[in-house]
């Protein structure tokens, strides 16, 4: 049975160069991440390349070699994992958007944000991405706060565990969030 305890010191450990601790942690946290990356998938529109175990280790490939990362416990860790993983999509929605070059603006709408697909075409995630990066430059936490909702598909509840907040404060913050980028989708369009 895992431990909030064991999960913490494998965490440092890591921090502290152990690869092995590194190693530990995946293994005890991958059926997490397996729900994780399989919420997201479920997401995606159609088509995408990525299978969920794929999503899980390119991830952790991404994750281990991050040298800068004071790994300090699961909350930050899930988090560090939403945002690789929305890295990852993205980068994959570049390719395929790359290879189309062309067509219209992509339309996308918040209405149903997260219980649907928000994107359903690579250009989509691109708009959507560079939102959330000036997103992130305003206010990181509400940037977080989509990542977790969006990219990994958290409940309401789950979302305030991470964010170390109340499910009230989660929701007023979302209601915030979700106006802010409807607005900037809707600038995007135009």
């Amino acid at each position: 049975m895992e431990t909030c305890f064991d999960t913490t010191r494998l965490l440092r450990a890591w921090s502290e160069g152990d690869r092995q601790a590194g190693e530990d942690l995946f293994d005890r946290l991958y059926d997490q991440l397996r729900g994780v990356a399989s919420r997201r998938l479920a997401a995606e529109s159609p088509g995408h390349r990525l299978q969920t175990t794929s999503l899980v280790h390119e991830a952790y490939l991404r994750m281990v070699d991050q040298d800068r990362v004071s790994w300090q416990d699961r909350r930050q860790f899930f988090a560090v994992a939403a945002r690789v993983m929305r890295r990852i999509l993205v980068d994959q929605a570049r390719e395929r958007s790359a290879a189309k070059r062309g067509g219209s603006r992509a339309r996308l709408s918040l209405d149903d944000l997260p219980d649907r697909a928000l994107v359903q075409r690579p250009e989509e995630l691109l708009v959507l991405d560079r939102c959330l990066e000036d997103l992130a430059r305003l206010d990181p936490e509400q940037a977080r706060l989509v990542e977790l909702r969006y990219f990994v598909g958290l409940s309401l509840e789950q979302t305030a565990e991470t964010l170390g907040c109340s499910r009230a404060t989660v929701i007023r913050r979302w209601r915030v969030v979700k106006g802010w980028l409807h607005r900037q989708l809707q600038l995007a369009r135009s």
